[in-house]
Parts: structure tokens; C-alpha cells; sequence
């Protein structure tokens, strides 16, 4: 399979993409108190959070009952957490303590006690993740799966892949790799039961997070090494994973993606946190999309604590685990709490288009766009360059309900992919143009 990567540094595009839904956030508010030098893994079942903090002393598994409005440690020895999942009561934690080598311990009545689990010929593991009554692991060599807890773990292949991220949804399974030969991403579409490569770095590098949304698939990367030559990416796919694209969050060190339908969140670490910790202070924080990774705005839930390890999203919340944003700073990890909801839906047909279509495409001298209004609405169009910049503003003005055309004269531009994007009151719609000469 021939994968595609279209590379830029701030890509302003979304196939087909009609953003119906506004999303209204309440304010971050900080979840209990301070937690120590480092909240670093989180999980939940409903209202039932679990978090590790990691310190200079003393590591911790905390747990809340009411959402994060208060914790109390669990039973479980000080220990280092590696990767921790939730399936309904079903808590699964793999972790290193000084009593034991590296190993699970699993809860069976959401956290309140606690057992060891002995889990012969599974390699290290460094992520966990459930669905559908099933805990994968991505070890250090290649996926596997559990369908009873924990007790027994069976391989999905990839056995020579340290895997680091893993997403899930429906049928179809990525798996992320590290290392220092180039990392890749792996898909599988009947469940792990056969792979394939579908994107290849030139660096030797980590995948940090990957999240899935309907056909578009999000991946983090991060060189392994201070010098290398490229510096963190963050791209994108609309056809599963066929063709990749940068978009814009830059050079940022992403820890955790998430996607829930349009919005897509994006947690990220400081710079000198992550490599070394030395340097200048990269700008970390939570990002924001409400258009499925088209334009991104800061979310931090705290000006000075931005240093993020890892987002969590619940049925009504979204929780951020932070840590110092370097050795100086002296204020212990934290995690902090925003409640989501939805104060506005459009029905589609309200303001968006009820058709829309671009010909020929591709193009070579002339392509027309038509769209049809429902109302009399205020419509922009604007055409975007593959480097993400505005080329050409070829409308800004109301126009009444009915059938619309704009003719896009390309013949003085190069040959590449373009995108036009139509807002239509707080409404967006963008589409692929192609020119060819």
C-alpha cells in the first residue's frame, strides 16, 4: 500500500467536512488539590476517576468518587503507574513498584481492592486501552489483547514493533511504533487480525497519540533525540489513513489526542519537560478544534501549569493531568476539570449548504463551485494554498436563500492541492481542489 504525505506547517483544510454543532465550556476548575511533582495517567468509569501521581519521594494511585472533587489513596503499594484502562468496573493498571518487577494489578469492583496478576510471556507494556469488554496492550513487542481482564493476553501480531499508542474504533485498530529505525503507524481493519504499514517516518521517532474520528485518524510524533534533524509533527488522514497531511499545531509536543464527533482536544508537554529538560519553554497546554483538526485555539486550563501529560474525556468532562513545566518550578502536577456541554444545535439545513459541488476537479484553467442557501444568509469563500495560506477571497457579502455559483479562475496557480473553504454564517464547509496544468 503506497501511502502519501503532504507536508505543511499550517494546513487549513477539512474533507468535506459541515460543522453543524456549537460547543459551549464552562471554565477549567482545579480538580482537588495538589498532587505531588507529576499526574501523569488518568482513567474513569462514569464518574469514577483514577489518577497517578508520580513525585520525588512517593508515587500514588488517587481515586474520586464524585467526578474530581475529592480523592483518597488507593490500596495499592507506592508504585510508578506505566498505562492504565477502565472497562465498567474493571480498572487494569500496569506499573513498576520497588517490591516487584513490572506487572498488572487489577480491580474487579472499580477500584476499591486491589490484586496482583501474573502474566506470563507478555512483553513490557507501555500503553492499555478498552472497549467492548477487551484490554489491549501495546508492548514492547507488538499488540495484544485480553478478553478476560487481564488473566490471559493473546498476540496480534506486530511482534517486532515496540508499540506505544494505540486507537480503537469499531473493527478497525492503529497501533503506533518507536524507535530508533523510523516509527510507523499499523492498521488493522478486522480487528488485529491481519496489518498493514500505512505511514513510515524518515526519523527516528515516537508516536505520542492517536485518536480516530469517523474516517479521519490523527497521529502525534516526537524525535527521539534532541539534534534530530525534524522537529515534532502532528498530521492527519481523511481516507483512513491512505494519504496523511500536516495540520496546524506546529512543532508541539502532543501527548494526548482526543476526538469526540467535530471537536478534537490536543494536550501538550513543554518542550523542556520532554527532551532533557533544559532549553527554552515550549508553549504546551490543551488545544481545541471545533471543526475536526481544520483551525486550532489555545485551552489551557492554567496559565503557568501547562505542562500536560495526558486528557481524559468523560460523558460531561474533560480532565487535564499537568506536571511542573520544568525542574525550577516548584508547584506540585495537577489535574484540572471542565464541564462540557452543547447549548446549540443547527439543524443542518438552516444555514449550511443543501448541496454543494466543484467542477471539473481537477482543474487546469477555471473550476466553478455551486451551493444552494435555504435562507438569505452572509456567505465567504475563501481558497487555500497547500501551505495553509489564504491564495484568494472570493466572496464576502449576504446572499439570499436559492442557488449560487463562483468561478475560480487557477490558471495562475501552481499545480498542487487546494482547498476552498465556504462559511456560511457561523457555519463551515471545506473541499479539496485539485489543479493540474
Amino acid at each position: 500500500m503506497r501511502t502519501r504525505m503532504i507536508r505543511s506547517r499550517f494546513f487549513m483544510a477539512v474533507l468535506g467536512l459541515q460543522f453543524v454543532a456549537n460547543a459551549a465550556f464552562s471554565q477549567w476548575q482545579q480538580a482537588g488539590g495538589q498532587f505531588g511533582y507529576n499526574a501523569t495517567t488518568l482513567a474513569a468509569n462514569g464518574t469514577t476517576i483514577f489518577a497517578a501521581v508520580q513525585g520525588s519521594s512517593e508515587n500514588r494511585l488517587l481515586r474520586s468518587t464524585d467526578n474530581g472533587s475529592t480523592w483518597a489513596n488507593t490500596s495499592l503499594p507506592t508504585q510508578t503507574v506505566i498505562a492504565m484502562a477502565a472497562n465498567g468496573n474493571t480498572i487494569l493498571i500496569y506499573r513498576t513498584t520497588s517490591q516487584v518487577a513490572s506487572s498488572f494489578a487489577r480491580s474487579l469492583d472499580n477500584g476499591v481492592t486491589w490484586n496482583e496478576l501474573t502474566t506470563v510471556g507478555l512483553p513490557n507494556v507501555n500503553t492499555v486501552v478498552a472497549k467492548n469488554g477487551k484490554f489491549y496492550a501495546g508492548t514492547q513487542r507488538g499488540v495484544y489483547v485480553s478478553s478476560d481482564d487481564g488473566t490471559t493476553w493473546t498476540s496480534l501480531g506486530l511482534e517486532s514493533v515496540a508499540v506505544t499508542s494505540i486507537a480503537l474504533q469499531n473493527t478497525t485498530i492503529l497501533a503506533g511504533g518507536t524507535g530508533t529505525i523510523p516509527g510507523n503507524i499499523f492498521r488493522s481493519t478486522d480487528n488485529g487480525r491481519t496489518w498493514s504499514n500505512i505511514y513510515t517516518f524518515s526519523f527516528p521517532s515516537r508516536i505520542t497519540a492517536l485518536c480516530m474520528n469517523s474516517n479521519t485518524m490523527f497521529a502525534a510524533i516526537t524525535p527521539l533525540t534532541i539534534d534530530s534533524p525534524v522537529s515534532s509533527q502532528t498530521i492527519r488522514s481523511f481516507d483512513n489513513g491512505e494519504t496523511w497531511f500536516a495540520f496546524p499545531l506546529g512543532d508541539k509536543l502532543i501527548s494526548s489526542l482526543i476526538a469526540n464527533d467535530n471537536v478534537v482536544y490536543a494536550g501538550a508537554r513543554t518542550r523542556s519537560n520532554f527532551i532533557f529538560r533544559s532549553g527554552i519553554l515550549d508553549s504546551g497546554g490543551v488545544f481545541r478544534s471545533l471543526d475536526n483538526g481544520t483551525t486550532w485555539t489555545a485551552f489551557h486550563p492554567d496559565a503557568t501549569n501547562r505542562n500536560v501529560s495526558m486528557l481524559l474525556l468523560t460523558q460531561n468532562s474533560l480532565f487535564a493531568a499537568t506536571a511542573p513545566a520544568g525542574v525550577s518550578d516548584s508547584a506540585g502536577g495537577r489535574i484540572f476539570r471542565t464541564s462540557l456541554g452543547v447549548t446549540s444545535v443547527r439543524n443542518q439545513s438552516e444555514d449550511v449548504p443543501m448541496a454543494m459541488t466543484q467542477y471539473p476537479n481537477p482543474c487546469s484553467e477555471r473550476a466553478t463551485i455551486e451551493y444552494h442557501l435555504n435562507k438569505t444568509a452572509f456567505v465567504s469563500v475563501e481558497l487555500i494554498s497547500p501551505l495553509g495560506q489564504v491564495v484568494a477571497r472570493l466572496l464576502n457579502q449576504e446572499q439570499g436563500a436559492g442557488r449560487h455559483s463562483i468561478d475560480i479562475d487557477t490558471r495562475a496557480y501552481p499545480n498542487g492541492v487546494y482547498f476552498y473553504r465556504l462559511g456560511i454564517n457561523e457555519g463551515l464547509t471545506t473541499d479539496v481542489l485539485h489543479v493540474i496544468h
